[in-house]
């Protein structure tokens, strides 16, 4: 198709004028319920012109409208980008999906110079923005795919610092991770409570043996405005040699005052009882150790929902643990 002018209707010979174009930000048409605002309301104006034998509707939202998928609803940019353009453009929700499919989105020269330059001097690779399954503005499947290829591309330091920005926003950060020999592992996290009613947590755990250094470095900002935030953060980290450290610093920066925020962090090694108790039933040492280090890392993957991810992040964990293989036999 390539001509798009537009050709006078057989049966309709138009109006006299003048033709308004009205564009009601947020007005729909929805499932007629008791969530149904629009309906709900008094419109008058609406309903008569909702009856007129001209009237028709459209669909705002989804592959309709250049969206991935029809579970993606249609938003302010996806009417701008489409209102009046007589054929279905990809937004840019789905086109940054195909980059980042076909690898595009790494192949361009903004990504090569930042990884690039974050290999040469050390430094960290920052992501800032919102975390969210909406796909208006961004999806949290983008960040998850570019930390992936982060580790691909030898990057060893990113920050990840999300932002909510809508009240009722909730930001849920699970980490586990384990070290060995001279493994150096830093994680750094902000969270920024810029709404009122907002729900962050975080939680992570680390494992380290030999000479290995792990670092959590994790921030919550509370802004004035964000009055009933609740915000809890979490590090606990178990040391299984004398060799290993561990620094650990959560922190909050809190400026509203109707607020439930706490934090904590916690080193220590395995709990001689519970060795005791796994022995005295017929384990041997290293068998023992290695079931209450897995447990101890394993509870941060429990929570996570997806069946599918839990099990692969599970059996990425033993594949890390001591005794790996006899773990993963007794799970089986």
């Amino acid at each position: 198709m390539t001509d798009f002018r537009l050709r006078p209707h057989p049966q309709f010979a138009g109006v006299p004028g003048p033709v308004l174009t009205v564009v009601m930000d947020g007005v729909g048409i929805g499932r007629h319920d008791e969530g149904d605002a629009v309906h709900l309301a008094h419109t008058p104006v609406l309903d008569a012109l909702a009856a007129s034998p001209l009237t028709t509707t459209l669909r705002a939202h989804g592959l309709s409208v250049g969206l991935p998928s029809d579970d993606d609803m249609g938003n302010s940019e996806v009417g701008h980008n489409a209102l009046g353009a007589g054929r279905v453009f990809d937004q840019g929700a789905k086109r940054v999906q195909q980059a980042i499919a076909s690898g595009e989105l790494f192949e361009g020269p903004v990504w090569r110079e930042l990884t690039e330059r974050v290999r040469s001097t050390g430094q960290a690779l920052h992501f800032v923005g919102l975390l969210s399954d909406g796909n208006v503005h961004s999806h949290q499947d983008h960040l998850v795919a570019m930390l992936k290829r982060c580790h691909a591309d030898g990057v060893t330091q990113v920050r990840v610092h999300v932002l909510l920005d809508g009240p009722g926003a909730e930001c849920e950060l699970d980490g586990a991770y384990v070290a060995g020999g001279r493994d150096k592992l830093d994680h750094h996290t902000l969270v920024e409570h810029r709404s009122p009613h907002c729900t962050s947590r975080q939680n992570y755990r680390g494992v380290l043996d030999d000479k290995a250094l792990g670092v959590f470095d994790g921030i919550v900002i509370v802004h004035r405005d964000a009055q009933k935030t609740e915000a809890h953060q979490e590090n606990r980290n178990l040391l299984l040699s004398a060799s290993a450290t561990v620094h650990t610093k959560p922190h909050l920066e809190i400026d509203a005052d109707d607020v439930i925020c706490t934090h904590g962090a916690t080193v220590g090694s395995l709990d001689e009882d519970q060795l005791f108790y796994l022995r005295a039933r017929g384990l041997d040492e290293a068998t023992a150790r290695a079931i209450l280090t897995y447990a101890f890392v394993r509870s941060v993957v429990d929570d996570i929902g997806l069946q599918s991810l839990r099990d692969r992040l599970a059996r990425a964990l033993l594949h890390r643990m001591p005794e790996g293989e006899a773990l993963e036999e007794m799970t089986a």
